[in-house]
């Protein structure tokens, strides 16, 4: 499959994504226009203005990003210098690092979404996401993962920006096929962390085979104290 590689926090789309420039924006557009699998990585500089000192390098969407309808897209915040994803098992602290945060702050109220998928097996992992209307939306679709994900809170899991209603949503839209064999967390390193929204931490409406595994849910990330989705936190 293609490799895409994101190089800095801006939102600006020249046309292409290359080594000399890739915005998280062009990457999704190449991704979404190239047929086949497609992994989007993260090659962010310290320096870039977005980032700061030793944490976390912050991409501000100006306009909503590009929707994947092509499948097998990943995307892995993990690939990002200084981010690991968690260890730890159910029951304690989540201790990965997160290094990549997109921030829906710039965008109308309504009704945008952070990361919209509509194609088959994609993956979206390791990315923090909130301020947002909904953080990740899965529309229709079969068997894509959500994993390593803190959607709601900031890069540390400890403070709730939250998104303006949901945090990963997966819905049966008119006219499509019924969404399938999605996957909401799985092992340690799947675990996400969905707290702090205003609706709900995780909506599932109309799908089949849904699986959520060993998630925090309406706590920060030390999984004990309360950092909670104000209407559900499975809904």
């Amino acid at each position: 499959g293609r490799q895409w590689v994101v190089t800095t926090t801006d939102d600006l789309d020249d046309g292409a994504c290359s080594g000399a420039h890739c915005s998280l924006r062009e990457a999704l557009i190449a991704a979404d226009d190239a047929a086949g699998a497609d992994r989007i990585g993260f090659a962010i500089p310290a320096g870039d203005a977005g980032c700061t000192l030793g944490g976390p390098c912050t991409i501000r969407p100006t306009t909503p990003l590009r929707e994947i309808y092509d499948g097998a897209t990943t995307i892995d915040g993990y690939s990002q210098a200084g981010a690991r994803p968690n260890t730890a098992p159910v029951g304690q602290a989540l201790n990965g690092v997160l290094k990549i945060v997109l921030d829906g702050s710039l965008l109308p109220a309504c009704c945008p979404a952070g990361i919209v998928v509509r194609g088959a097996g994609a993956t979206v992992r390791g990315l923090v996401i909130h301020d947002f209307h909904i953080g990740i939306r899965l529309l229709d679709g079969v068997g894509s993962r959500i994993e390593g994900n803190y959607v709601g809170t900031d890069a540390l899991g400890l403070a709730a920006p939250g998104n303006r209603c949901g945090g990963v949503s997966i819905e049966d839209i008119a006219g499509g096929d019924v969404p399938r064999d999605h996957r909401v967390g799985g092992d340690a390193a799947a675990r996400n962390l969905l707290s702090g929204n205003t609706c709900a931490g995780l909506q599932i409406g109309g799908a089949i085979g849904t699986r959520v595994v060993g998630n925090v849910i309406g706590a920060d990330a030390s999984a004990v104290r309360a950092l909670s989705n104000s209407y559900s936190g499975v809904y």
